[in-house]
């Protein structure tokens, strides 16, 4: 209902039990949506790290992202983050830039380990 009629953010009479509508309360519409994109973007980077990583040796590694990220995004679903606690969102945010740099660094040594074959023949 705040939502619709106040598409820039509304009052605080109550908080919101969640992190998104936390969001949309504080900083409105576009805030949302882009925060929505990102949580999308960083569940297609689960799926990419399992698809990259398919070794017994990055099991841990890959388990550990995931596991961190579901219970980010289960406390988000309970909590008022944003104004109850920020260091919650932020260490999420923390995380997904260490996942993203690790996806972009196995990538990388993946690709190379391609051409040396492709060279090698």
């Amino acid at each position: 209902e705040d939502f619709i009629e106040s598409p820039l953010g509304w009052d605080a009479r109550r908080h919101s039990h969640n992190v998104w509508l936390d969001i949309a309360k504080v900083g409105g519409l576009i805030p949302f949506i882009l925060f929505i994109i990102f949580n999308v973007k960083n569940l297609v980077n689960i799926r990419r790290l399992f698809k990259l990583n398919r070794d017994e040796d990055s099991l841990e590694i890959n388990m550990t992202f995931t596991l961190f990220t579901a219970g980010a995004l289960i406390y988000f679903f309970v909590e008022p983050v944003l104004e109850g606690s920020f260091y919650a969102i932020t260490f999420y945010c923390l995380l997904q830039g260490i996942l993203k740099g690790y996806l972009v660094q196995q990538e990388k040594i993946e690709y190379e380990v391609k051409s040396v074959k492709s060279a090698s023949l």
